[in-house]
């Protein structure tokens, strides 16, 4: 949905696949930018034990995993949370 600051009118789009496609590459940034910020916080605490460690690893993984699997489950996430938004909408306003 594009919101036109100017006229407070709002009005449906076709969304490309390459913007989609640069939304979930700012999305999977923002989640590596909050890894790294985790990761400075408690970095003293995941380096004091093996269970630290182990679990610090295991973030990594998650965090740094296949792209397209990330990107992937993404899109499915966001089309789910748009058709249950779409499901629940009562009036659309067709513009030809």
């Amino acid at each position: 949905m594009n919101h036109d600051m100017d006229t407070d009118k709002r009005d449906w789009t076709i969304l490309s696949s390459d913007t989609f496609d640069q939304w979930i590459d700012r999305i999977l940034h923002q989640y590596l930018h909050r890894f790294i910020q985790w990761q400075q916080e408690n970095m003293t605490r995941l380096q004091s034990s093996e269970t630290g460690k182990d679990k610090y690893i295991e973030y990594m993984q998650k965090i740094n995993g296949l792209e397209e699997r990330k990107r992937s489950e993404l899109r499915k996430w966001l089309f789910s949370i748009l058709a249950k938004d779409m499901a629940s909408a009562s009036t659309f306003e067709f513009i030809p």
